[in-house]
């Protein structure tokens, strides 16, 4: 089924034993000096026995003024040889080759990170997040001396160089995304007049005396290429018909590959695709760009389906696929396609949760649905058996009962409805229909590992008690909150869940209240279906709760289906027919005719009579997910996944 995926190739001297890289991807796993440690070590490996022909690294990199954030993995060194090297062997012992991805940050950086000054091709702002994942704001840059390009060449060869000694197989040279080697090649950026600016090849220059250094501190036949924005999605930024002339003049001046990747940090949503964006945007582009060179070129964006990597190697509409977010979801999922297990690769729904919302709050990445990346956890069988009955099943509870079983427990999984909980309604609204695709994962891989479930089982007290487990593990969900509200009695009670599961039918014009996640969903979705919808929201923007670029495409969508969003507001008095909300930045009530009134103000644990104090007589008792505390699906299913591990 998938020939074309496990055909060999090649990216310069370079041979490959099938089609699927790993993509560069931050991990903040490494040390504060920029050491490799043994999580990376692990992390790395992980896909070279997962079946990954090639791994390439995180952003690495390749001078201290570079730096993009504190813990970035580095090659500024010699001293730094030797970790590589340990790196390069584990990964090599497991069957896999890798690659270091060299980068600087430029005007992206932060000075409170590079303990210097920023600098860039010319002295612009860098337009979009301004603040960085210290926190801290970023000063300025300024316009680098041809002495400073000249430095900065020789420190991308020496890194190069460093790699080779260290044993990696080849580099990737950063030149996308906005980061300093993008900033030269773009006319976005790059407003200088010398040698390294004004028309294409000035702007090249540095991308091109980069290969150049690299080719004469390695050798002509080490393998190096280059990654680029074919299209940056920004005013006055590159286009593809642009980046079709770059890829072969930098294909000429000696890079081995292209990796063709899209957008600058201002086109974020892009760079890094949340599941409102289709399945292989970025194909397109990559296709294009292959037949503009001679050399290979591996494409990537968004690329989940198996059967969609197939079909593009099929096609020949790029040389190779990187998997990013998809790799972490399923580090073995070249091995389970070479065993002919579909159905067992662990999808990647898009959510953001764990990977780029993760790195955005300064924090290690990890994986809503693969909650075993970067963990050190053991899943060895335990070495008592137990009978663990696990209450509720949403994405808490069913992962807690796969992991248990597969400890060697015995499970039983009590839902009183049907399994799913918040993911269920998740998957409602409009773009996140991959959220069902992975509870459907999670259901089968819980029946796999032997989990008996009982649905439609309301657990007491009695109940547990007539079982008689050694665990009991409460993975109950929340349930909505309804806000007290002068002359709620004149409304019928409807909240966003009830909206999303078909329960009720609401009338044409529709209010609202809460802006959160959840609110703005649910306007998205009514109005969808031709509703009239207005959002109020007490705080000053909507959509806090939600991770930034998920919450890019939802405002988007509510624009374009006219939701009315007010906010600084609150719902003050409900009538029959209409409400009465002040609002505080005007200091004003108006009145809205309404035909349905929606709460979604939050949700709160839900109350099912079990509480820790009423069965004292089981040993191990545990409250996880949003029966412990109402957060997001990342942490139920993290919690889920050590409950499961520990017992």
């Amino acid at each position: 089924m998938f020939n074309n995926i496990f055909r060999p190739g090649n990216i310069g001297t370079l041979s490959l034993k099938n089609r699927l890289i790993v993509s560069s991807m931050l991990t903040k796993y490494g040390e504060l000096d920029g050491t490799i440690n043994e999580k990376v070590i692990k992390y790395y490996t992980e896909y070279a026995k997962g079946g990954f022909a090639l791994i390439i690294t995180e952003a690495t990199a390749i001078h201290p003024n570079g730096k993009a954030y504190v813990d970035q993995l580095c090659l500024y060194d010699d001293k730094y040889i030797p970790y590589w090297n340990k790196l390069a062997d584990s990964v090599h012992n497991a069957g896999g080759k890798i690659a270091v991805q060299l980068h600087h940050c430029g005007r992206r950086g932060n000075d409170s990170i590079t303990k210097s000054s920023l600098i860039a091709p010319s002295p612009i702002p860098y337009p979009f997040d301004s603040v960085m994942w210290s926190g801290k704001r970023r000063n300025n840059p300024r316009e680098m001396s041809i002495s400073e390009i000249r430095i900065l060449i020789e420190a991308f060869g020496d890194a190069a160089r460093r790699a080779k000694d260290a044993g990696l197989d080849g580099v990737e040279v950063h030149g996308g995304h906005g980061y300093l080697v993008g900033q030269f090649i773009s006319p976005y950026s790059n407003k200088r007049t010398d040698e390294y600016g004004g028309d294409l090849l000035g702007r090249l220059q540095f991308a091109v005396n980069i290969i150049q250094n690299i080719k004469e501190k390695t050798s002509s036949d080490f393998p190096v290429w280059i990654r680029i924005s074919a299209e940056e999605n920004v005013y006055g930024g590159n286009s593809i018909e642009e980046s079709k002339v770059i890829s072969s003049i930098l294909a000429n001046a000696g890079y081995d590959g292209i990796d063709v990747s899209v957008g600058i940090h201002g086109s974020f949503g892009k760079t890094t695709a949340p599941m409102y964006v289709e399945q292989g945007f970025n194909i397109s582009a990559a296709e294009a760009i292959k037949k503009s060179v001679k050399v290979p070129v591996i494409t990537v964006g968004r690329i989940t389906e198996p059967l969609m990597i197939e079909q593009i190697l099929l096609e020949e509409r790029a040389n190779f696929v990187a998997l990013g977010r998809a790799s972490l979801a399923d580090p073995y999922l070249p091995k389970k396609l070479l065993d002919g297990r579909v159905e067992d690769v662990c999808p990647c729904i898009g959510c953001l949760l764990g990977c780029a919302g993760s790195i955005s709050k300064d924090q290690s990445v990890t994986c809503l649905m693969n909650p075993e990346i970067g963990q050190t956890s053991h899943k060895k069988k335990a070495e008592k058996r137990k009978t663990v009955l696990v209450v509720g099943g949403g994405p808490a509870g069913l992962t807690a009962a796969r992991y248990a079983a597969l400890k060697g427990h015995k499970v039983e999984l009590h839902e009183k409805d049907s399994l799913g909980g918040a993911f269920k309604v998740a998957a409602i609204p409009l773009f996140k229909q991959e959220i069902a695709k992975g509870l459907a994962y999670m259901i089968k891989q819980a029946k796999t590992k032997g989990v008996s479930f009982h649905l439609g089982s309301f657990v007491t007290c009695d109940t547990i008690k007539s079982k008689e487990p050694d665990v009991v593990i409460i993975a109950t969900g929340a349930e909505p909150i309804i806000p007290e509200i002068k002359g709620i009695d004149q409304q019928d009670i409807i909240n966003s869940t009830d909206v999303l599961k078909g329960k009720v039918i609401v009338g044409d014009k529709v209010l609202i209240i809460g802006g959160g996640l959840m609110g703005c969903e649910t306007a998205a979705f009514l109005a969808d279906l031709g509703k009239k919808v207005t959002i109020v929201e007490q705080l000053d923007e909507v959509g806090l709760d939600v991770e930034p670029t998920l919450m890019q495409y939802l405002f988007k969508t509510m624009e374009q289906l006219n939701v009315e969003i007010i906010t600084n507001a609150v719902v003050q008095q409900i009538n029959s027919k209409s409400i009465e909300i002040y609002r505080h930045d005007r200091q004003e009530s108006e009145i809205k005719i309404i035909d349905s009134l929606v709460f979604s103000v939050g949700v709160k644990s839900k109350y099912t009579g079990i509480e820790k104090k009423d069965i004292n007589f089981v040993d191990e008792v545990y409250f996880i997910g949003d029966a412990k505390k109402p957060r997001n699906a990342l942490d139920a299913v993290r919690e889920g996944y050590e409950i499961g591990i520990k017992i």
